[in-house]
Order: structure tokens, then C-alpha cells, then sequence
């Protein structure tokens, strides 16, 4: 199975939202490159939440380059003056995020299930479930994983949110 390239969706003209306009004029550029790192962040995080406690804002410092409570204020900030993130009161995270990854998991499920009920076709496994392991060898075989065409193997195509 490929490894999860850590997708998620970006506006080309992200930088012309109103809020993140309102952002950028506190905290400039370098406070929009902040911004994305913690979305990123955000992103490569199990329940795309990271825990609004000391212990995060000294860690996140660290790749900001910065110290933990300046850190600590561009993230109250984009929760209270910007609304670009929220709180929970032991979490933060963003809503759009979340939003837009539950619509790419969804699509991703769909697909997962559509490959499945084509491989139950394709080799005439009427036995086969959508609970099937990925890994299962009926599953994959001939599929080129390596081969030719590259590590995506035969009839990859690229999903609407690539």
C-alpha cells in the first residue's frame, strides 16, 4: 500500500482571505508561514488536534523559532482576533481542516471500497468483503505495484483533490 503523503487541501488564494489578511497585517509574512507549519501540524496529528497546553507551545517554539510564549499568542490570537482556529478548551484545532478532511476520507473510503468490489470482479472472489485486508494477496495480485508504470502500478489515476 503507498505511504499516506499527508494530503491536504490548499487554496491558491488563501493568502487574500479576509481573515488571514487580518493575520498577515499583525504578524506579517512571517506570521503566515507560521499559520501553514501549524496547519501542516495540524494535519499530521491522529484527530488533527494538538493539545493547547505549555508543553505544545515550548515544542511547536522550537520549529517557529521563536519563544514558547510568543508562540502561545499567535495561537491565542488566531483562535480569538482572526477565528482561524478554535478551541476546545484542552484542544486546538481548525475547522476548515477538519471539514476538508473528512470530506478527503470520506472520498478515500469510497475509492478504498470501489478497489475492492473491482478486485472481487477482476478475479471472481464472490467471497471477498470490504472488510478484506489490504494486504491480502488475492487482493493484490498482478497489480504491478513496482512494475512499469511506476509505483502507483496499472490504471492509477489521479484522485479530484491532487
Amino acid at each position: 500500500m503507498p505511504k499516506d503523503v499527508y494530503y491536504f487541501k490548499h487554496d491558491s488564494n488563501a493568502a487574500t482571505d479576509l481573515k488571514i489578511k487580518a493575520m498577515r497585517k499583525h504578524y506579517g509574512w512571517e506570521g503566515y508561514g507560521w499559520y501553514w507549519f501549524l496547519i501542516e501540524t495540524l494535519r499530521n496529528e491522529d484527530n488533527y488536534c494538538l493539545e493547547y497546553s505549555e508543553f505544545t507551545f515550548d515544542s511547536l517554539s522550537e520549529d517557529m523559532k521563536c519563544d514558547c510564549d510568543k508562540v502561545k499568542q499567535f495561537i491565542d490570537d488566531c483562535i480569538e482576533k482572526f477565528k482561524l482556529f478554535e478551541n476546545n478548551g484542552s484542544h486546538f484545532f481548525s475547522g476548515r481542516l477538519l471539514r476538508d478532511m473528512k470530506t478527503y476520507e470520506e472520498y478515500r473510503e469510497q475509492q478504498r471500497e470501489a478497489g475492492i468490489k473491482g478486485a472481487m470482479v477482476r478475479y471472481g472472489n464472490p467471497m471477498a468483503t470490504l472488510e478484506q485486508p489490504h494486504n491480502d494477496p488475492i487482493a493484490i495480485k498482478g497489480n504491478n505495484i513496482k512494475g512499469e508504470k511506476g509505483v502507483w502500478g496499472k490504471g492509477y489515476r489521479l484522485s479530484p483533490f491532487i
